[in-house]
């Protein structure tokens, strides 16, 4: 490339980037890119169970709105192993006898994949300082009955987390806990690093 002389005798070089420059600016995006890769990595996961717990507690306010509306019980089950929540409207037969008709189901293996109900390693309760039980629902028989009067007949709390997590990365769990006194939900997320009574560090902090 030819350099130009202009009038006043300086020499005019050609415009644009050297080899150098467009090196160090390649370098600087690649890391650029492999920091949001990385951020990303940990952000999709928790971003999953976010939505699997908002459909959850979707689901469960449901239930008990239609128990107020409808001044029926509504009885939901909640399995583990299925990664499932179904929820039943109880009725009787003509015998008297107690009766569950299905009406409604969360599948969070085919509706959101990669979230099961679970939790990592030395992870308490949201009340009490009891490790969570390895199937993340505390319920007893795994089940709750919202009742007409808009409460329920227990309570308890379920626990998400991304399979792929397991037993590790307590920051990305999220719980709901359903309060028996009024029936209502309390949403929940763990941080590793919040100081509490409990032996170790780490407590839940309202969602």
């Amino acid at each position: 490339m030819a350099l130009r002389v202009s009038p006043w005798g300086s020499i005019n070089r050609p415009s644009g980037f050297s080899l150098v420059e467009l090196l160090v600016c390649c370098t600087l995006i690649g890391l650029l890119t492999l920091i949001c890769v990385q951020g990303l990595q940990g952000f999709l996961p928790a971003a999953r169970v976010n939505r699997a717990l908002r459909e959850v507690i979707a689901l469960l306010e449901w239930s008990r709105w239609r128990a107020v509306r409808l001044g029926s019980v509504f009885r939901v089950v909640v399995s583990a192993e299925d990664a499932a929540v179904t929820v039943f409207r109880v009725t009787q037969n003509d015998e008297g006898e107690e009766e569950l008709v299905p009406a409604r189901r969360l599948d969070l293996r085919k509706d959101h994949p990669g979230v099961v109900f679970g939790t990592a390693d030395g992870v308490v309760r949201t009340s009490g300082c009891k490790p969570v039980d390895p199937s993340g629902v505390h319920l007893k028989d795994h089940a709750i009955r919202f009742l007409p009067s808009g409460t329920s007949d227990r309570c308890g709390s379920l626990y998400l987390i991304p399979e792929r997590d397991l037993p590790d990365h307590p920051d990305r769990m999220r719980a709901v806990s359903i309060l028996l006194t009024t029936g209502r939900l309390q949403t929940w997320t763990y941080n590793p690093f919040q100081k509490s009574e409990c032996p170790d560090d780490g407590g839940w902090q309202p969602l």
